[in-house]
């Protein structure tokens, strides 16, 4: 009987020992289970803090290459068509009218219209991926299809110096005022309804990654300007200083007749205001074919933003150079004692840079202060 009751004992002990034991490995279980999620969640919020880097993180220039060519592309479709249609009405007018100045604008509209298919074919080839000869891709089609355009209006205004030359030294010729009149008219509201459409206007910065929650940012990022629009614009305001002479022309001779000599005279003055409208222009794309910096990009304003950045020390064989007129390209080598940590400097160059300018892309080398030697040739600042 004491055996029996012994063993109904130790029955009991061991199924309370089981139960214990079974709540203990629940409680760990338990434990273990939050721990991994807490430890799963601060690993997301690290990664979030600070997302794998990449070189083109920080870049919008292909998002903004893209929305700036279909923007030109759209611009410079409307503008042919409509220069097209106005251009067979002005040959019309100068055919009844016998005005030189009417000559000479639709000569400058057929030379707009020229522009924009040039610069039409160079958006196409600039939109071609790059390959292994032409690495850099062929955005500079762009720049050489602009400077064309320049060309051709230079060739076109000497033409008609020349004929206003010839006109200047025999004055035998007939004007009708009254045509010319209408036809200058005409000439000056095409020429302002282009010059409106081919207008580009932009905003101090872009959206790139410091500007994700649209933040202010300093001023220092240039409006997209496409040379090959800013190469069609030039060329109507060119069109509509002429518009505007042949109009003063047309009234002079309308209620003075004898005054015909104010036909060659305008083409004259139209010639003086589209070489200067040239100039700007033609500077900027020589610029960018002697791979100059573009506007908005200071050498040093450049320099300085990149010492502000943690642990630079110095920086050296900085260089800018530009691609298009808005596509700015960046390579330097960077000084720092404290080499372990070079992807952190990296990545904070990286930012700082394309969070203040609009870069195209951006090229940094980190090297160990101790190795810097101060006669190297590359390594000198350039002269201003």
């Amino acid at each position: 009987m004491a055996t029996e009751k012994g063993l109904e004992r130790a029955c009991l002990v061991s199924e309370r020992d089981t139960k214990k034991y079974s709540l203990a490995l629940d409680r760990i279980s338990w434990l273990q289970k939050n721990s991994n999620e807490e430890r799963q969640q601060q690993e997301a919020g690290a990664a979030g803090a600070n997302p794998a880097y990449h070189c083109h993180s920080y870049s919008q220039a292909y998002e903004n290459r893209e929305r700036e060519q279909h923007q030109a592309r759209r611009k410079l479709c409307v503008a042919s068509v409509i220069g097209t249609f106005f251009m067979i009405a002005e040959i019309t007018g100068e055919y009844i009218a016998g005005s030189l100045a009417v000559v000479s604008d639709a000569a400058h509209i057929l030379v707009d219209l020229t522009s924009f298919l040039i610069s039409l074919f160079s958006l196409w080839l600039t939109s071609k991926p790059p390959t292994k000869q032409l690495t850099f891709g062929w955005h500079r089609a762009e720049i050489l299809g602009a400077l064309m355009s320049m060309i051709i209006v230079w060739m076109v205004t000497g033409v008609l110096i020349y004929l206003a030359c010839v006109r200047l030294l025999h004055p035998d010729y007939d004007i009708d005022a009254t045509v010319m009149l209408i036809t200058s008219v005409c000439a000056v509201l095409t020429n302002i309804l282009l010059s409106l459409i081919l207008h580009q206007t932009g905003h101090g910065h872009s959206h790139g990654a410091g500007a994700r929650e649209h933040e202010s940012l300093p001023l220092e990022k240039p409006a997209l300007s496409n040379a090959s629009l800013r190469a069609a614009f030039v060329h109507t305001i060119g069109d509509l200083f002429q518009s505007i002479s042949v109009l003063i022309s047309a009234l002079i001779i309308f209620f003075k007749p004898q005054y015909k000599i104010a036909d060659p005279i305008c083409t004259f003055v139209f010639s003086i205001f589209v070489l200067a409208t040239t100039i700007t222009i033609l500077r900027d794309i020589l610029t960018v074919l002697m791979e100059g910096t573009s506007k908005g990009f200071a050498y040093d304003a450049v320099k300085a933003r990149i010492l502000a950045v943690e642990k630079v020390e110095s920086v050296h064989n900085l260089h800018l150079w530009s691609l298009t007129m808005n596509q700015t390209a960046l390579s330097a080598h960077i000084a720092t004692a404290d080499t372990t940590d070079s992807q952190k400097i990296l990545r904070d160059v990286t930012q700082a840079l394309f969070e203040h300018y609009s870069f195209h892309f951006i090229t940094i080398q980190i090297e160990s202060g101790e190795d810097q030697k101060a006669d190297c040739v590359f390594c000198q600042e350039p002269g201003d």
